[in-house]
């Protein structure tokens, strides 16, 4: 078998040639070369005279094996990239869940450290009111942001920042303006959590908007104790049926937000802010002494 002249550039592959739009004459043409001294590979070698301009059927026709070769390649390497993807997806869950397991587990023993610390608190009140501010909705995997409790007479008993592990949470961000930057110089939870603790110790009436759902059971998962003979009142449920706004869907009366409830009572938030937890406990214990004048007046009407 001859060797191909590297300087003759007037015979071509038929790969070359189909590229400039041409196709062997018939089946006989070209001549199969090696194309160089070094590399044995052979390649059908065509003249000009030996091609013509071909149609485009003839191109398609042509073309067709390489691009089947090429498709069944793409195929094979996008199993390839599937698998190696779900491999990898498997492995990032396998380490989630070992992580989530452990962080779990650290927590639980954080609670049950933070359960064993007394102190006295410096201030407290058989009737407080709590709120919370977090990450997100759902307390098994969401945090503390800010946490606030004031006395029955509107006094702070506690009120401070919560450092979370998380670095963001965008979408309540947008909803209780808590910045990471508000929060990286605050203590975390466990730190505070036996100051919260000695108030709700001394609590004989722990009310709140909506923390039978969110605010109870956020602060149970950090070691929260509140004492068995404490009266707990979600205003929010009481609420409800005062508003009248009823739900053929549930069979019920529907949860209205604190702002329908403070707006209703026809409450002044003055320099306050809904979704400060602070400002949040002052709105609801006002809407919680209107609710209960409102109903004294309504009995002694009725009487």
């Amino acid at each position: 078998m001859k060797i191909k002249d590297r300087n003759d550039k007037s015979l071509l592959t038929e790969r070359q040639w189909a590229k400039k739009g041409y196709v062997k004459n018939n089946d006989d043409s070209g001549e199969v070369m090696w194309t160089n001294p070094y590399c044995q590979v052979s390649l059908l070698y065509l003249s000009e005279q030996e091609v013509h301009q071909a149609s485009k059927e003839e191109l398609k026709t042509f073309w067709h094996p390489e691009r089947q070769r090429q498709a069944k390649r793409r195929k094979t390497l996008e199993e390839q990239r599937r698998k190696e993807t779900e491999r990898y997806i498997s492995s990032l869950e396998n380490s989630v869940s070992c992580l989530t397991q452990q962080v779990s587990s650290l927590m639980e023993i954080s609670a049950k450290l933070v359960r064993k610390i007394e102190i006295q608190p410096k201030k407290s009140s058989e009737m407080i009111v709590l709120d919370l501010e977090t990450t997100g909705l759902d307390c098994s995997i969401d945090e503390i942001l800010q946490v606030s409790i004031i006395s029955g007479t509107g006094e702070i008993l506690y009120n401070s920042y919560i450092k979370p592990f998380v670095k963001s949470w965008e979408s309540a961000e947008r909803i209780n303006h808590i910045s990471p930057e508000m929060v990286q110089n605050a203590p975390d939870i466990y730190e505070e959590m036996p100051k919260i603790n000695a108030i709700l110790k001394n609590s004989r009436k722990i009310i709140g908007y909506n923390h039978d759902n969110f605010d109870i059971p956020f602060l149970k998962v950090y070691g929260a104790i509140f004492p068995e003979n404490a009266e707990i009142i979600d205003i929010m449920f009481d609420f409800a049926p005062i508003y009248g706004e009823y739900s053929e869907y549930y069979g019920n009366y529907k949860w209205q937000t604190l702002l329908t409830c403070a707006e209703y009572y026809g409450y002044d938030w003055g320099n306050d802010k809904a979704h400060d937890s602070l400002s949040d406990c002052r709105a609801v214990l006002y809407c919680y002494n209107e609710m209960i004048r409102r109903e004294n007046n309504d009995q002694k009407r009725i009487g």
